[in-house]
Parts: C-alpha cells; structure tokens; sequence
C-alpha cells in the first residue's frame, strides 16, 4: 500500500521568506500616521512600510549647487570659529568684533537651508 502525504492546511510558505529585520524609531505622532495610512490601504504596518521603502521616493530638498555652498559655508563658519578662539586667546577686541558680526551672518544663511530654503 502507498502511504499518502498528509494534507498541508493553512496558508502557503511564500516562496521569498521575510527573514531580516531592520529596527526603525517613529514618533507617537509618525507611527500614528503609519497606522491611519496602513489601515487606508488595508494592509499591515509592515508591508505599508516596506512598499514605501522601496517604492517610495525622497525628494532632496537642495540642489547640487546649494548643497556646495552650504558646505563652504559651513567651512568658512569653521574657519572664523578659529579665529574667534585665536583672538580671544591674543585679546585683539576688534577681531573678535568682526569675528562675530561674520559669525551671525553665516548662521543666518546656514539657518535658511537647514529650514528648508523659506526666509523669514
């Protein structure tokens, strides 16, 4: 007598396993959006996540040329930091004067790009 393989119950193996897991940190305020928006779609947190993952885009929020600037100024900023410390070191009072009036004007136009470009 041939011996018969038992019935599989249930739901099928699916052919390319979920086996890595990547931990990942949301606000209350980020995981509820997640959830309302899973919940939209009718799909679980983890796939909404996923497709968003890899569909998803991220759109770049400074050009290539406003990327170079605001590395040089951050580099020039560096650089007056220098001569701040320099300065107060040695006590030259007018140095330290225009240090900062310069200092106060990069942080200006390094605050513009970090919110995104709007001036206020």
């Amino acid at each position: 007598m041939e011996s018969k393989k038992p019935k599989q119950s249930g739901r099928p193996r699916l052919e390319a396993a979920l086996q890595c897991v990547i931990p990942a940190r949301f606000t209350q305020t980020e995981f509820e959006e997640i959830k309302q928006k899973s919940k939209g779609l009718k799909i679980s947190r983890s796939a909404y996540i996923r497709s968003m993952t890899l569909k998803g885009k991220v759109l770049n929020l400074f050009t290539e040329e406003e990327q170079k600037a605001k590395k040089q100024l951050i580099g020039i900023a560096n650089n007056l930091n220098q001569l701040l410390k320099l300065s107060h070191i040695h006590g030259i009072e007018k140095m330290i004067k225009q240090v900062n009036l310069q200092l106060g004007n990069i942080d200006k136009i390094l605050d513009k790009y970090n919110h995104g470009g709007s001036s206020e």
